[in-house]
């Protein structure tokens, strides 16, 4: 693939990352590994019976409770298709994590996933940075056969900045857990 455009040439400019998704098939298991087994910080639960807080502001004062009419009309359009597609609208439940400065959102799916993702959806995974202490810890829990990681594959080395041990969590997502290393350095090789 050729990459033809600039920034100047963009649409928009992306400036950040405010959030990133993963799909979960059960909420509550996914929450204790994310934060018993990735250390992330739980932020808040959302719990609704329907979609339309993600359409029209779950958080709106009262003040502007009729002014996000697009944003109505827009939810009855999604809410008709899914009823009509499914019989009904899925509830609409997820947790907000922290991960270091990011914010990461497990979405509990209205059907689960089957197996791990790895087989549906190829290498697709989402890459978290660890420290070097943490990752020496993951290696010895590999090398011991601890179970409550399930380590695919690793450690990787990714040239010339680090290592990286791809695992899967609770429900079966693929993720990479990745180190920071001056690997030109550690192994003695010129750049």
């Amino acid at each position: 693939m050729t990459n033809t455009a600039n920034k100047t040439d963009s649409v928009v400019t992306i400036i950040g990352l405010h959030h990133a998704g993963i799909p979960v098939n059960n909420l509550e298991r996914s929450v204790e590994f994310y934060t018993q087994i990735l250390g992330m910080e739980l932020k808040g639960v959302n719990r609704s019976e329907t979609t339309q807080g993600h359409f029209t502001g779950a958080n709106l004062p009262k003040e502007l409770d009729n002014r996000n009419v697009q944003g109505e009309a827009d939810y009855q359009e999604y809410a008709g298709w899914h009823k009509q597609a499914r019989g009904s609208e899925p509830p609409t439940n997820f947790a907000r994590m922290r991960a270091g400065n990011m914010d990461v959102v497990l979405f509990e799916r209205p059907d689960p996933a089957e197996g791990d993702t790895l087989i549906g959806n190829g290498i697709f995974h989402q890459s978290f940075h660890v420290s070097n202490n943490d990752f020496e810890r993951l290696l010895q829990m590999k090398a011991s056969g601890d179970a409550r990681i399930r380590i695919h594959t690793g450690p990787v080395l990714r040239w010339p900045h680090g290592r990286a041990l791809y695992i899967w969590d609770s429900e079966g997502n693929y993720l990479e857990l990745e180190t920071e290393e001056d690997l030109p350095v550690k192994y003695g090789i010129d750049r």
